[in-house]
């Protein structure tokens, strides 16, 4: 009975992804928690086939003089991983189709099967790493998140004579398109860097694109926390860095369990660079406003101007604040 050296093989949707054409084919291969792993994009040649094939990428834009795709629409990811044992198979299973079960023990079933849902779960993890690290060399916090779709039906309001219903006039009906960033080959090998010295995107950051998502979904509210938490976190780490190992436990704690409003007025600020020091004082009004916001729907169920406009105001905000890297005085002098 063969024994063989094995791989996983799982195919995941994804949604908001556009690349340009020199990128698509290419592969990722990093290490995550012990296993190897392999994220590729489809060929070319893979794109916009009939019906008898899945239907995994899609041109999106053309030359007009040749036709040739400019960028492609991926909608479908192959996740590889390398399984770390070698597998005992039935020689039959390396001719026929998958899942001959009649040339499989009951032992040997079990085995494939345990490995089929542990690296299922692997997968999918490594698959959301991926993304996050993506998003974060794009600074492009849409790709591969899930989207709502509302109510609208795409038919305008009408006016209706009442006792005939005959329609007398119809509302003009506006399309919106989101028009999604293109993954270059930059952005590719940035990603690939990080993939492989294991970086992970930041938590602020995280809870930065959450809120970007939320925005596009109309999830206002929703978003509010997420840019306050994000702001909370960059706040309190960037702090942290700066708290010596031989500082007392009582005061580190003392710090660490601060409100949030002594990090914005009080320790963040005492650390920023002279030269950002005016911009931070004009940015401190709008944190301080977006944490109030925050507090009054946690605590009191409030949040009256939750739109796309205090959103995308806060979010510019929170990316501002992203900008300024603390440094002691010592450096600077």
């Amino acid at each position: 009975m063969p024994e063989i050296s094995a791989r996983t093989w799982t195919r995941f949707l994804v949604t908001n992804f556009n690349v340009s054409a020199d990128v698509m084919g290419l592969a990722h291969e990093f290490d995550f928690h012990g296993y190897n792993v392999s994220i590729r994009l489809p060929q070319k040649d893979q794109a916009d086939r009939d019906e008898r094939y899945d239907n995994v990428a899609a041109a999106s834009t053309r030359r007009a003089d040749t036709g040739e795709p400019i960028n492609y629409e991926v909608l479908k990811i192959d996740v590889e991983i390398d399984v770390k044992n070698r597998l005992s198979v039935p020689s039959e299973a390396l001719e026929k189709p998958p899942k001959q079960f009649q040339f499989f023990s009951e032992e040997q079933t079990k085995a494939v099967d345990d490995i089929c849902e542990q690296y299922s779960e692997v997968a999918d993890r490594a698959f959301q790493c991926w993304l996050g690290v993506l998003r974060w060399a794009t600074d492009y916090s849409l790709i591969g998140q899930p989207e709502i779709s509302g109510p609208d039906s795409g038919w305008s309001t009408y006016i209706l004579e009442s006792s005939t219903s005959h329609r007398v006039w119809a509302g003009t009906t506006v399309i919106r398109v989101q028009l999604h960033k293109e993954v270059t080959k930059e952005h590719w090998e940035k990603a690939s860097e990080r993939l492989v010295s294991g970086e992970d995107i930041p938590m602020h950051l995280r809870f930065l694109q959450d809120a970007e998502t939320s925005t596009k979904n109309e999830q206002y509210e929703k978003a509010i926390l997420e840019l306050a938490m994000a702001c909370e976190i960059y706040l309190r780490y960037s702090v942290f860095e700066f708290i010596p190992e031989s500082t007392h436990f009582e005061l580190k704690t003392y710090i660490e369990e601060a409100n949030i409003n002594r990090f914005v007025s009080k320790f963040f600020k005492s650390l920023v660079p002279t030269d950002r020091l005016s911009e931070y004082k004009k940015l401190t009004s709008e944190i301080s406003s977006l944490m109030s916001r925050r507090n009054s729907y946690v605590h009191m169920g409030k949040l009256d101007d939750a739109n796309k406009e205090t959103c995308d105001r806060f979010i510019k905000s929170t990316r501002l604040l992203f900008t300024i890297k603390l440094s002691s005085p010592e450096t600077e002098n």
